[in-house]
């Protein structure tokens, strides 16, 4: 819990683009991106954030077990 999103997600590479790591995260589909999947196939979403000012915003809003979800 004491680690930001983005450096828990981090450490996850894309199925699709293996050398890209999932940095954003479709709130649309509520599903994790690459920066290639998300100009791909996330590019009409209007909910694509990236994970380190989700997890801000949802730690501002003191929502912090989202995260988790």
């Amino acid at each position: 819990m004491s680690q930001p999103v983005a450096a828990i997600i981090k450490d996850e590479n894309c199925p699709e683009h293996e050398e890209q790591f999932l940095v954003f995260v479709c709130v649309d589909h509520r599903q994790p991106c690459c920066p290639a999947c998300a100009i791909t196939y996330h590019r009409r979403c209007e909910n694509v954030l990236e994970t380190s000012k989700l997890g801000k915003e949802l730690c501002s809003q003191q929502k912090p077990e989202k995260l988790l979800k």
